[in-house]
């Protein structure tokens, strides 16, 4: 039994699904699914406190600050 069966099954919605209109079921719930856990990633990363999003992005700056002139210095014998 497919999830999309079990979810009928467990409403009063009729389970009795051409294999087309199943197919079609499973596709919307899985775009439902993505879009539901998308929103819920955005919600922890971005709403709660603190910030992870800003964290991680100023760990990153900071660390580019940091090796971003070591790069630089791989490039200094060439003549630019």
């Amino acid at each position: 039994m497919s999830i999309v069966m079990s979810i009928l099954a467990s409403s009063s919605l009729p389970t009795d699904l051409s294999e087309s209109t199943h197919g079609l079921a499973l596709e919307y719930l899985s775009v439902y699914l993505s879009i539901r856990d998308r929103r819920e990633i955005i919600r922890v990363m971005c709403y709660n406190s603190p910030d992870h999003v800003t964290t991680i992005v100023r760990t990153m700056v900071s660390v580019r600050m940091i090796e971003f002139p070591k790069f630089l210095q791989l490039f200094a014998p060439l003549d630019f």
